[in-house]
Formats: structure tokens, C-alpha cells, sequence
């Protein structure tokens, strides 16, 4: 599986897919890091390891997605 590149907020810890966008959230320090692809274990500097990850998955196979991030997306949650 292919490292993905991102950049965290060096005030409040957020990743961001831009670097900009990093920036504006809590200026002024970036730290490049670098996760996996699928699963999104992050991995620092490390795009070696983060590449190594989940290697044994296939390469279209979609990224696993966590329950916020599905409410994010608009999924509901059923109140059982």
C-alpha cells in the first residue's frame, strides 16, 4: 500500500491533506508525516514504513474508515 503524505499541526496535533491548510489551523509550525495509505497508522518521517504497512492488501482496495469519519461523510447513527 502506497504512504500517504500529510501534514500535522504542530499547536493541536491535527493531520491535514494540505499544507496550507495545516498552516492556518494553529500557526506557524508544520511537521510533514507520513501514514499508511489503508489503515492510516501514522508513521512519522518513516515513508518507508508507512509504505511497508499493509503491504498484503490490494492496492484499489478502499481505506478503512473510522465511525466519525463516516458521520463526517453523512452517515447516521441509529439510535437502538
Amino acid at each position: 500500500m502506497k504512504a500517504k503524505l500529510g501534514y500535522r499541526c504542530g499547536e493541536c496535533g491535527d493531520i491535514h491533506d494540505d499544507y496550507d491548510e495545516a498552516r492556518e489551523c494553529c500557526e506557524p509550525t508544520v511537521y510533514e508525516v507520513y501514514s499508511c495509505g489503508h489503515c492510516r497508522e501514522e508513521f512519522g518521517s518513516h515513508e518507508e514504513l508507512a509504505g511497508a504497512c499493509c503491504a498484503d492488501v490490494e492496492p484499489d482496495a478502499p481505506p478503512i474508515i473510522n465511525q466519525a469519519e463516516l458521520e463526517a461523510l453523512g452517515q447516521l447513527r441509529l439510535g437502538i
